[in-house]
């Protein structure tokens, strides 16, 4: 099986970097080639090819099956921060019911 070269882009365009993996890679391999260390905040990341976002176990080769040999394929890759919000047991001015 054919080992495919992934370019990530941020949504702006910029180049993030280049990996190549084997056809049985899944999309989660190529997340976690491009992990940022250290990860300070929460964020939730997805990859997206031609205007659709990838789910994390699809795999490479049923993905880009019609791609032609030595292709580099452009994935861009969106990240979301997360938001935690921390309830006190007492002395909270918000009520839960609130939320």
């Amino acid at each position: 099986m054919a080992d495919y070269t992934l370019r990530i882009h941020q949504l702006s365009g910029a180049l993030l970097g280049e990996v190549t993996l084997p056809g049985t890679a899944l999309v989660r391999d190529i997340l976690t080639a491009f992990a940022q260390e250290p990860q300070r905040l929460l964020v939730k990341r997805k990859l997206m090819y031609q205007g659709k976002i990838l789910a994390e176990t699809d795999v490479l080769h049923t993905l880009f099956s019609k791609g032609e040999v030595g292709e580099v394929i452009d994935l861009h890759l969106l990240q979301q921060s997360l938001q935690v919000q921390i309830l006190r047991d007492e002395g909270s001015e918000t009520s839960r019911d609130s939320m």
